[in-house]
């Protein structure tokens, strides 16, 4: 209640200064009251309502209902298809015969054709396949002077092969083992002694046979649509910021220390003419083309619903509205709906509805559904991209799935202590994402990375392969 509402005959019987101290009270409780709205709003974030992990929801949290029993046993399900054991080439072959009929008697002899088999797979002790090179100095019986031999080019100067140290970097490049988990398995399973400091070595020779591949995938970033999100990290204790481009085919890590536009053009160029596919985040504004994601916005609209009163009258007709449109975008997928078909429904049939409901909450009660429905309706286009553009996805989750294996990463190790660490993420990050996203052998692509750095030769390229 405001003072401009108060009875005008009540304040026209009292003083002035009771009408502005009345006045005065009620705005400051006004201002108490949203602060109080905003504090328990944080409160009750979680999961479902903002960008927090599941694993952070405290038990109070209202989980999604079991699904009803379907009635159908465990496993796989009829016209699933099967995964049935690899059949490895052997390393020897034990025949078992019968030695006599199982109903005369008589001694049986040949072969069988077609034999039944079953194979036993194990490990062998593995030990370290060491070359000792040895350089004799000798002495000229004729002058007397002691020659060294020389040493040859194709020497690895560290004493590690290939092999030895592609298998360092995939243990902590790509399984997210820390360097004294990565000594460990080395010196346990291969037999290979490895201190913590020879870890960090091998590291930063792999960032630099890896990094002019990296540099060229991102020389190739501005030709795709690209998926991009961020996350925080740590350099020695000051905060900065993991970020991650997606294309179709490829991905770009890079550590940086702001979490603002400039990073966006460096890693897409100021002139990007592509679709950019985001979260709402403020950096990637100036981005002509873009996509916002709708599984954000999903989460904005349950935060309304979450607040409850006029935030919730918004809020329940808008997260229904996302749901009819995932429905029929998943039925593209699926093969029950044609693309054609799909986006027509979206866009004559929800779209509207969507932007009429944004247009009321626009003059909602509730701030935050006005701040929310403007923001959106200023950035209308940018929400049907997808229906527009093909090989354009509705949601963000392509970076967001990229940047999982990083957040571990960081919560293991806390970040990273010098700029060489933070180089070595980026850049082992988008090589071994990359090789999972076209299928390729992550150790083999790292071997032969750092085999062709040894050589001099230049490094295989991580860009697909035209056929």
């Amino acid at each position: 209640m405001e003072a401009r509402t108060l009875p005008p005959e009540l304040l026209a019987g009292l003083p002035p200064a009771v009408v502005e101290f009345i006045r005065t009270i009620l705005v400051e409780n006004a201002a108490l009251k949203a602060r109080v709205g905003e504090l328990e709003a944080k409160l009750n974030q979680n999961s479902s309502n903002s960008s927090k992990p599941p694993s952070s929801d405290p038990p109070t949290v209202k989980r999604a209902p079991d699904r009803p029993a379907t009635g159908k046993k465990l496993g796989g399900q009829p016209g699933h298809p099967r995964h049935e054991r690899v059949r490895l080439p052997p390393t020897r072959v034990v025949d078992h015969k019968p030695a006599r009929c199982a109903c005369c008697q008589r001694p049986l002899a040949g072969n069988d054709p077609d034999p039944a088999w079953r194979q036993v797979w194990e490990l062998p002790r593995v030990t370290p396949d060491v070359t000792e090179h040895r350089f004799h100095t000798l002495a000229c019986r004729a002058c007397g002077t002691a020659t060294p031999a020389p040493r040859p080019a194709e020497l690895p100067t560290a004493g590690y092969g290939p092999n030895l140290q592609a298998a360092v970097v995939y243990l902590t490049g790509s399984l997210n083992a820390s360097k004294a988990q990565a000594a460990e398995v080395m010196a346990e399973l291969l037999g290979v002694p490895l201190s913590t400091g020879q870890v960090c070595a091998i590291e930063q020779r792999a960032a630099d046979a890896l990094a002019p591949a990296v540099a060229e995938l991102h020389a190739a970033l501005p030709g795709c649509h690209v998926n991009m999100d961020e996350t925080g990290w740590k350099e020695a204790g000051r905060t900065a910021w993991l970020w991650v481009a997606v294309a179709a085919s490829f991905t770009v890590f890079r550590l940086a220390f702001s979490r603002g536009r400039v990073v966006v053009q460096d890693l897409l160029g100021a002139a990007y003419g592509n679709v950019l596919t985001t979260d709402r985040w403020s950096a990637y504004t100036g981005v002509e083309r873009r996509q916002i994601c709708w599984a954000h916005l999903r989460r904005d609209f349950q935060a309304l619903i979450d607040r409850g009163g006029a935030a919730k009258r918004i809020g329940e007709p808008l997260l229904s509205l996302s749901d009819l449109v995932f429905h029929n975008w998943k039925r593209i997928r699926d093969g029950t709906l044609t693309r054609p078909i799909a986006v027509r429904r979206i866009l004559d049939w929800y779209a509207p509805d969507i932007r009429l409901t944004l247009q009321k909450g626009t003059r909602s009660g509730s701030a935050e559904a006005r701040a929310l429905c403007g923001d959106l309706l200023g950035r209308w286009d940018s929400l049907w991209t997808f229906c527009r553009v093909a090989g354009v996805e509705p949601t963000n989750n392509a970076a967001e799935r990229a940047l999982r294996g990083a957040v571990l990463w960081r919560k293991r190790s806390q970040g990273t202590r010098t700029a060489a660490g933070s180089r070595y993420v980026g850049l082992v990050l988008s090589a071994v994402s990359t090789c999972r996203q076209q299928g390729r052998a992550v150790l083999d692509y790292l071997a032969a990375a750092i085999a062709a750095a040894q050589a001099d030769r230049p490094t295989p390229s991580l860009l697909p392969q035209q056929a």
